[in-house]
């Protein structure tokens, strides 16, 4: 990611400073993509989906993101049923680099405003206005992308109920396809990691008052999921057009689909005779660093989805 949210311990380094490691992290990435693709081939399975996020892919350099682009078309996006990439910050996201990633074939986007308050969007430590968030979605319409989701927080630091139906109001205008509402989850390791409100009274009102204006506007709930110590111990909850709904999200909150993650921090979900997890290196140096262990772990594919596990 560009930067780090208040919030978040997902990223150890801002995209700025590991941009040295860049040109190197994408070569080991598209070669951990060309195994796996050729391990896939053996087992004669293929990928159903295609998920490029969590943080900002769209961090990388528009010449690195071709080249991610174009292994992931090579390895895993023929005949796929979804092929979807997070350009979750706006301010990472440029003509060309939409252009792109519609070439490549991708048909669902996310675009992530968080909030429409500019204010809270400086104390979380997020670098776009909320103005740059319409910019580029609107960009993404005009470029041909006719299925984008976008995610809201409850509960956001200083924001008060009027705040939050300000927000999704500003953001329902737009007619997105997809809007994810996360109740606030404050990670142990961030910088907000003391401060967080473990109940608001307003948290729960925020998310029906979600509910009722996503339905509204003809978005439906369609997939939910929980993490601890959430404020009000209250729900994450996706809600889309009818059709618009996200294929991955919903693999991967049940145990019956395999999920293959790749590149720093992925964590591998294998569904066979037992399901079994397995993590790559969080950080992009020590991927880059213990890339040859990154390999050598492809062999719990083979083992699990082959039957011999």
């Amino acid at each position: 990611c560009p930067t780090r949210c208040s919030y978040c311990s997902f990223i150890s380094h801002d995209a700025v400073s590991m941009r040295r490691l860049e040109g190197e992290y994408t070569e080991k990435l598209c070669r951990e993509i060309e195994v796996t693709s050729e391990i896939l081939r053996a087992l004669s399975l293929r990928a159903r989906t295609v998920y490029i996020g969590g943080g900002t892919p769209t961090s990388l350099s528009e010449e690195n993101l071709d080249r991610l682009l174009s292994a992931v078309c090579g390895a895993f996006s023929e005949d796929c049923a979804e092929f979807c990439v997070e350009g979750g910050r706006p301010d990472t996201l440029t003509y060309a680099k939409l252009e792109r990633i519609m070439k490549a074939g991708a048909d669902r986007i996310c675009i992530n405003p968080q909030t429409a308050n500019n204010e809270t969007l400086k104390r979380i430590g997020r670098a776009h206005t909320f103005d740059d968030f319409c910019e580029k979605f609107a960009l993404a319409r005009s470029i041909g992308f006719k299925n984008i989701n976008c995610d809201l927080i409850a509960c956001l630091d200083g924001e008060n109920i009027e705040d939050f139906r300000h927000s999704l109001d500003a953001l329902l205008a737009l007619s997105p396809d997809g809007v994810t509402v996360h109740a606030l989850y404050v990670k142990r390791g961030s910088r907000a990691g003391g401060k967080i409100r473990p109940y608001s009274p307003e948290a729960e009102e925020m998310l029906s008052y979600a509910a009722a204006r996503c339905k509204d506007e003809g978005l439906y709930p369609y997939y939910l999921y929980r993490q601890k110590k959430t404020v009000s111990n209250l729900e994450n909850t996706g809600f889309a057009k009818k059709g618009a709904e996200c294929i991955f999200n919903i693999d991967t909150m049940g145990d019956a689909t395999s999920v293959i993650a790749l590149g720093a921090g992925g964590v591998t979900k294998l569904v066979g005779s037992e399901t079994v997890r397995y993590s790559n290196f969080k950080n992009a140096d020590m991927y880059i660093s213990g890339f040859g262990e990154i390999l050598k772990r492809k062999e719990i594919i083979k083992q699990v989805l082959g039957g011999d596990l």
